[in-house]
């Protein structure tokens, strides 16, 4: 039988260093940043097994009216963390489920919800134990092994030719050093998103301390697409282990038809190829148009599994609620943030 119990954050550190498996999103430098940026509270569970520390369960908490909501991550963060979980063996996973499942009734949290790396294979048993279960997608692609012709052969043809169009009207790409970029790659995060009414999912908060925490480490790259010196486009990008993460990008109307954000993806997938980086996670495939855009850098589409479960039927109509009422919290913290 296994149980959760707060963990010493030294100890929670060491753990997750340890361990093969572990994310980006595991490490208590992430966890505490999206405490800040959200207003969150993150609490350092273990799993145990007796007096045995078999695993770590990073829980973030907040309250939305009467609803006390727990996730691993929350909904409220996935544009940034779109997966968390139990950090435990595969063998262990059932028990684990079960023990956040008791752990939730304990502390009495209205809603929880989890999503995994991975396809989880216990779909059947989630079921049984109350859990809705979601099957979502993200565009992958493996870069282990492979040699920068080999890459390129693997885009689509229509992506070959718009790097090569970005390249022949002179668009260069450089990493941004000066903290300065933080506000101008938000102004054009606002005016990709001014289109479809609503702001960025990420906040200029966000990416301020984004820049604060994180900048000049091997954790965050950002490039930027200029052409004689004027900015045309940028991304942003998270690095751990062997894996790369596409964390957003940006651009200016104007700039598009030099195809800045093909020839900032494609040079960030030979940097991270020659670097040692395995796996380039490009992010979720949902709308449509961008999801044709990562794929045409010749990624698959990876499927990983959400779970959710209410601890009443009211909690069950709050998080159909909770669901609609994202982007309207998105631009409350706009406004705050701006």
């Amino acid at each position: 039988m296994l149980t959760l119990r707060p963990l010493d954050p030294a100890r929670w550190e060491a753990f997750v260093n340890a361990h093969p498996q572990a994310l980006l999103f595991h490490t208590p430098a992430w966890l505490d940043f999206l405490a800040e940026v959200y207003g969150l509270q993150w609490h350092p569970l273990g799993i145990w097994r007796g007096e045995a520390l078999v695993g770590v369960f990073p829980l973030l908490t907040r309250r939305l009216g009467p609803f006390r909501l727990a996730g691993s991550p929350l909904m409220q963060v996935i544009a940034s963390t779109p997966f968390l979980g139990p950090l435990v063996a595969p063998s262990l996973l059932p028990d684990a489920l079960l023990a956040v499942r008791a752990f939730a009734r304990r502390r009495k949290i209205d809603h929880l919800e989890m999503a995994f790396p991975f396809l989880l294979a216990e779909e059947r048993q989630a079921k049984g134990l109350g859990f809705g279960v979601e099957t979502c997608r993200a565009v992958v692609l493996s870069l282990a092994g492979k040699t920068t012709a080999q890459l390129w052969g693997e885009l689509s043809a229509a992506c070959r030719r718009a790097v090569r169009k970005a390249e022949a009207n002179g668009v260069e790409i450089v990493e941004a050093t000066d903290a300065g970029i933080v506000e101008e790659y938000y102004r054009m995060c606002e005016e990709v998103y001014r289109d479809a009414g609503r702001p960025p999912h990420l906040s200029r908060k966000f990416y301020r301390l984004l820049w604060e925490r994180f900048a000049g480490t091997e954790t965050l790259k950002v490039r930027l697409a200029k052409r004689g010196g004027q900015l045309l486009a940028g991304a942003m990008f998270l690095l751990h282990r062997r894996t790369a993460y596409y964390l957003s990008g940006a651009s200016y109307r104007a700039g598009l038809p030099f195809r800045p954000n093909n020839l900032l993806q494609w040079r960030f997938i030979v940097w991270a190829a020659g670097r040692g980086y395995h796996r380039y996670d490009m992010g979720g495939a949902v709308v449509p148009g961008i999801t044709r855009f990562k794929l045409s850098f010749g990624g698959t589409l990876h499927p990983y599994t959400r779970l959710y479960r209410a601890g009443s039927p009211l909690a069950w109509l709050g998080r159909a609620a909770y669901r609609r009422l994202i982007p309207l919290w998105r631009w409350g913290q706009a406004r705050r943030t701006a």
